[in-house]
């Protein structure tokens, strides 16, 4: 994993290129598994995780509805490893 690349940076490659769908491919989820490795490292607190992967789904055009989910799934996975 290259260091230089913000956490910001790396939220797409955790979601699938066409359904946008969140660490449901292999790949995808390494690559969730290693943000959150660079997110615990930094001590990026899970409020501001959330902020921006939210931000990042409405950008893509997700629906509220797949939204929900989809965060719930990074929720699942990042919360309970980060700081509030």
């Amino acid at each position: 994993m290259q260091e230089d690349i913000s956490w910001e940076n790396r939220i797409g490659g955790c979601f699938g290129v066409v359904d946008q769908r969140f660490a449901r491919h292999p790949c995808d989820s390494g690559r969730a598994f290693e943000l959150l490795a660079q997110l615990r490292k930094q001590g990026i607190c899970w409020v501001e995780v959330r902020k921006e992967f939210k931000k990042y789904l409405t950008g893509k055009g997700v629906s509220p509805a797949d939204r929900k989910t989809e965060m719930e799934r990074v929720r699942r996975m990042y919360k309970p490893w980060l700081n509030d």
